[in-house]
């Protein structure tokens, strides 16, 4: 095909509504020598219309492809972990690093490591920061406390029975619900609240507290 040909071909694809790198493509030319055929060409309102639906379909496309490609990656995540996880059991040991870790970032900090509250909103965080914990040191359950942090449209008999059933501690043992001022923002669908839960033993406090450094200080050297 001769180069006066090619650039009455990329005319009539151009009408047809093609895009420049697609013309490129179908005519193996470059795009460059494309976009010098096509310039000063006007395209009528009907071709433009074709154009921008394409454009939105393509961009349509691309998003739909990103999505499925996160996802696979995402899964592949998920299906490494849990096989790293399944290979894995925890002892009491790892089990008292492990919740160190957490309470040294989601943990208040008192003086002389004499308080122990865990605060977090998050279900699955809370349960298991628990269970590595009563799976770490002799506990007594009885000396357990958990104080919910609400919002006017949360239902506190509904919200205390859901923490009770994620922490396993009984309701007689929650403190006075403490209600968050009404900021004017847009409810938060599916928002259990955030709890205070503390356990008052001043010796697994600083256990807790001296694993963690210890911990940490080690894996800096």
């Amino acid at each position: 095909m001769t180069k006066i040909h090619e650039r009455g071909r990329a005319i009539e694809l151009r009408m047809a509504g093609e895009t420049i790198p697609r013309i490129a493509t179908l005519l193996d030319v470059s795009k460059g020598s494309v976009s010098l055929w096509l310039r000063g060409i006007a395209l009528p309102a009907p071709v433009q219309q074709i154009m921008r639906e394409r454009a939105q379909q393509n961009r349509l496309l691309a998003q739909e492809t990103r999505r499925t490609m996160t996802h696979r990656k995402l899964d592949a995540a998920s299906s490494e972990a849990a096989s790293l996880v399944a290979r894995h059991k925890v002892n009491a040991g790892q089990a008292l690093i492990m919740c160190s870790l957490m309470y040294w970032c989601e943990g208040a900090k008192s003086r002389n490591d004499s308080e122990f509250t865990f605060t977090n909103a998050e279900p699955l965080v809370v349960a298991g920061f628990l269970s590595l914990l009563r799976r770490a040191v002799p506990l007594d359950e009885r000396k357990f406390r958990v104080r919910m942090h609400l919002h006017e449209y949360h239902s506190e008999p509904t919200q205390k029975a859901f923490w009770s059933s994620v922490t396993a501690i009984p309701e007689q043992q929650f403190s006075a619900t403490y209600w968050k001022p009404h900021t004017g923002k847009s409810i938060k669908a599916g928002y259990p609240g955030c709890i205070h839960l503390r356990y008052y033993d001043v010796a697994v406090a600083r256990r807790i507290y001296a694993t963690a450094r210890a911990f940490l200080a080690g894996v800096v050297k």
